[in-house]
């Protein structure tokens, strides 16, 4: 699923530069398939490490040992050329020691819509990695305490209220957890395969369809952005199907390595082209930005993720060969994508 990711980012990247497709948002797309990766991922390293409530700690540990060291150092590069190169930005509108720390948290970014976060987010699309952390701290307690068909159903009904503008449908349907956890649990329920979670799954992709047909042919509640949020449903239920069949390769790895650093470092690239210049992007622009972006994440994986991956390592294989039996899935994890 490497490859898949970085597809992925780069479709955030794109979209931060202005690009639509048929007038739909393909960054919001991505992010959707993002929701579902992390909840097929964190459910697979959750059932093989950590599925003991004396483990949750040491989850929260490997969680953190995994967002951090990559967006700690994109956030201080981007805090020095935004001083540095006097940055004006939409998102941005001041720096100053209390938003650095929130901003260092990862999880206040999630509610950047709220007067704690009045002065933005450093790292603009950083708002999916609070919601990511967001669901980082329950995911262990659904899965070891059996909650996860609650959360989803209650998850569900949020976003329909979303969806049909009865509560905000920007914040409630995209950005905050209550009513996208059902998107994380759909590949939290992708792992399983078991008979109810496939009739879950195909249940809710037909919902989505519907909805869809409802809000691109009929107009109905056609506002930002629930026609991308439910097109991110239905195209990446069936992809992560299909990727988890695959075997990963070597390259594969490689191009999933250098995405969460794509995902960080691209708009600080984009700071640096506009300090240049750049207004409205050509597709050479576009396509050098990328080629930037994947470089630099190259650079800060080498450099800043891969002394964390083997500090990771070691946590799993303690926490691995104290686990029980039943806590064990090896033929099951043995499909799954390597989780990180």
């Amino acid at each position: 699923m490497g490859t898949y990711r970085l597809i992925l980012a780069l479709l955030v990247l794109v979209s931060h530069m202005g690009l639509t497709v048929l007038g739909l948002n393909p960054g919001v797309v991505a992010v959707i398939s993002f929701f579902m990766l992390s909840g097929y991922v964190m459910t697979a390293l959750i059932k093989r490490y950590y599925l003991a409530p004396r483990s949750i700690p040491d989850f929260y540990l490997d969680r953190l040992m995994r967002l951090q060291p990559q967006y700690l150092f994109y956030l201080t590069l981007s805090v020095i050329y935004f001083f540095a190169a006097d940055v004006h930005d939409f998102f941005v509108h001041a720096i100053t020691w209390q938003s650095l720390i929130l901003n260092a948290l990862i999880v206040p970014n999630s509610f950047y819509m709220t007067p704690l976060m009045a002065d933005g987010v450093i790292i603009p699309p950083a708002w999916s990695l609070g919601l990511e952390a967001c669901f980082y701290l329950v995911i262990p307690f659904l899965l070891i305490y059996r909650l996860r068909w609650l959360a989803f159903g209650s998850s569900l009904v949020v976003f329909l209220f979303a969806y049909s503008t009865t509560i905000n449908t920007d914040w409630f349907g995209y950005r905050l957890l209550p009513g996208t956890l059902f998107m994380f649990l759909l590949g939290s329920f992708l792992y399983e395969k078991g008979r109810r979670e496939r009739l879950a799954i195909v249940a809710t992709c037909g919902l989505c369809c519907a909805l869809l047909v409802a809000t691109l042919v009929f107009g109905v509640n056609r506002v930002p952005f629930n026609a991308e949020v439910l097109l991110g449903v239905v195209v990446g239920v069936p992809m992560i199907f299909l990727l988890a069949q695959r075997s990963s390769g070597r390259l594969d790895q490689l191009l999933g390595n250098i995405s969460y650093g794509v995902f960080l470092n691209h708009f600080l690239l984009i700071w640096v082209w506009r300090t240049f210049g750049m207004t409205t992007p050509t597709h050479l622009d576009m396509l050098t930005l990328m080629a930037a972006s994947m470089a630099l994440g190259w650079v800060s994986y080498r450099l800043v993720e891969k002394p964390a991956i083997a500090l990771r390592s070691r946590l799993r294989k303690r926490m691995q060969a104290s686990a029980s039996a039943s806590a064990a899935r090896p033929t099951a994890f043995d499909q799954a994508p390597r989780p990180d």
